[in-house]
């Protein structure tokens, strides 16, 4: 294809999701650096995108609907004039995004996620899909689309910029470290089937106390955050930072950047954190690290994800469609403190000997 002039990626959502579509920019951006590029996303991860100078966005909100989607036509012309974009990365296929790239996206060429991923009306509104190499991460997944046009397999970059002023932020409030990141909550509520027990986790706060982490609490600011992060100070026996609704996108990766280790259930911060080069511990049993985990540090996860749909499929992990998740509500019970503690010493030594 010829070079594109001006492209647009849609990936409205979630925060770890648009996490992992940044690789894919970084390669489009590294393929045509002559080209302009604006990403489609909602309102709470644009905070994510808004400190970065070479990529513009444009805000859809879901709950908007239809009226959201004139909105947006609307400002694509009075921004660019009504003029089509040369290529649209349209790497999400739910079926909002679908509609809203029928009908409020112009692309000379539309280009998304082949099957498996493809779904809800995903393969009628793109002129072209391209298919993700067998049981992808999703970071690779999005990559394949730009590799299809033309760009040349390397590393993942994100280069995600963060403000001097939360830095700031971060370093009044954990001076001294090393610092070791505490996610107990999944986001939003109802994926609290990703959850780990409370009282297990304040044992491994403890534990990393002992090898001279000083944990710290991170979560958003919603009530049941709050109540849980409460509650784990309560049960807990050594001392925590409670940064618990105290963050917003730019000081959490602030915060995160500063700690030396991550130890999370599975949701946004863990992408967060490897995005701004954190090292990470995932607790997974619900779904598969392997595909959505943290992607620099999947050797690092403690899942219980094969055991997990072995009991509740009769199959293993590979011989099951991308995205298959356990829909046992105690599925995080099978994780064990002592797994927990285990892997948390071993990458703490890792860490230490690498300096």
């Amino acid at each position: 294809m010829d070079a594109p002039r001006h492209i647009a990626i849609l990936r409205l959502s979630a925060l770890g999701d648009v996490c992992h579509a940044l690789p894919a920019l970084r390669a489009a951006q590294a393929t045509w650096p002559e080209a302009r590029f604006t990403w489609i996303v909602a309102p709470v991860e644009q905070a994510l995108l808004a400190g970065m100078a070479d990529v513009e966005t444009v805000v859809y909100s879901k709950r908007s609907g239809l009226a959201g989607m004139r909105r947006l036509r609307a400002e694509l012309v009075r921004r660019y004039g009504g003029h089509p974009f040369d290529l649209l990365l349209h790497l999400q296929t739910s079926a909002r995004s679908n509609l809203l790239s029928a009908l409020a996206l112009s692309a000379r060429l539309k280009v998304g996620l082949g099957p498996p991923l493809t779904r809800e009306g995903h393969g009628w509104v793109n002129h072209r899909l391209v298919p993700p190499p067998p049981r992808a991460h999703a970071v690779d997944a999005y990559l394949a689309v730009v590799e299809a046009l033309g760009a040349a397999k390397a590393p993942p970059r994100w280069d995600l910029p963060l403000s001097a002023t939360a830095r700031a932020w971060a370093a009044e409030r954990l001076p001294e470290g090393p610092w070791l990141a505490l996610n107990p909550t999944a986001s939003p509520s109802r994926r609290v089937w990703r959850e780990w027990p409370l009282e297990r986790l304040a044992r491994v706060a403890e534990a990393a106390w002992e090898l001279g982490l000083k944990p710290c609490l991170v979560g958003g600011p919603g009530e049941r955050e709050r109540r849980r992060a409460a509650t784990l100070r309560a049960a807990c026996r050594v001392p925590l930072v409670d940064l618990t609704g105290a963050t917003d996108i730019p000081r959490l990766l602030a915060v995160l950047a500063r700690a030396r280790l991550l130890l999370s259930v599975d949701s946004g911060p863990v992408h967060l954190a490897t995005a701004v080069g954190t090292p990470v511990i995932g607790l997974y049993g619900a779904t598969d690290p392997h595909q959505t985990g943290p992607y620099r540090d999947r050797h690092r996860v403690v899942s219980v994800y094969a055991e997990a749909v072995a009991a509740e499929y009769g199959r293993p992990p590979e011989a099951l469609p991308w995205g298959t998740r356990c829909h046992r509500a105690d599925v995080m019970e099978r994780i064990e403190v002592a797994q927990v503690t285990a892997r948390l010493e071993a990458v703490w030594r890792e860490l230490q000997w690498r300096g």
